[in-house]
């Protein structure tokens, strides 16, 4: 029941905040209707107190502006699991977009308890997946990589998440990249070690 009251908790933080800043002043508006000459994705200018409420529920969410300059109607995600040396997708989703405005983007930053919500035009779309394990395992820490900002190029996927997962007594290191989805011969990982990745493709 706790955990239910906690998600359903987190969509009404989410979604607070996505309409909230709709509702500001004209100026808001006019930035993010501008024409850009390229299509972007980059980490929202949130402010002391969007930032409180976006995360005032533990969930570590991230959130990005996206600007199109294509045609621009979906967002497909994937979850991937490194595993044998190669990476295993585990799961997936598929967004599908007004074609008008800038895109708003949340995302969750601990990719164990996967949440994402988008808006753009008069659409806004939510999707969590089950915890595939429990978030805070005793004696296990964790490393995370996200992107920044990033030039989208149409139908091509590309990470935006990286969570590294470990024990604490682990002595080597253990650190997450986002580079590591193209350059898995880089990844040293054992049996202690779980390593996931986000990406997203824009089509």
């Amino acid at each position: 029941m706790k955990a239910k009251l906690g998600k359903v908790m987190t969509l009404f933080l989410v979604t607070g905040l996505l309409f909230g800043c709709k509702a500001k002043s004209q100026n808001i508006t006019k930035v993010n209707t501008e024409e850009v000459s390229v299509s972007i994705m980059e980490p929202a200018k949130l402010t002391e107190k969007e930032s409180f409420y976006l995360n005032a529920s533990g969930d570590n969410l991230l959130a990005y502006d996206a600007k199109f300059k294509e045609d621009i109607r979906s967002l497909t995600f994937n979850l991937y699991k490194y595993t044998d040396k190669h990476w295993e997708k585990i799961d997936k989703g598929n967004i599908p977009l007004d074609n008008t405005g800038d895109a708003w983007i949340v995302v969750s930053e601990h990719l164990f308890d996967f949440k994402i919500c988008v808006k753009r035009g008069n659409s806004m779309i939510s999707q969590q997946k089950d915890p595939l394990k429990p978030l805070w395992e005793e004696g296990y820490t964790a490393d995370t990589d996200v992107v920044q900002k990033y030039t989208i190029e149409k139908d091509k996927e590309f990470p935006v998440v990286a969570y590294r997962r470990f024990h604490v007594d682990d002595t080597s290191e253990r650190k997450a990249y986002l580079n590591d989805f193209q350059n898995t011969e880089n990844i040293k990982a054992d049996k202690n070690d779980e390593y996931f990745m986000l990406t997203f493709i824009f089509e």
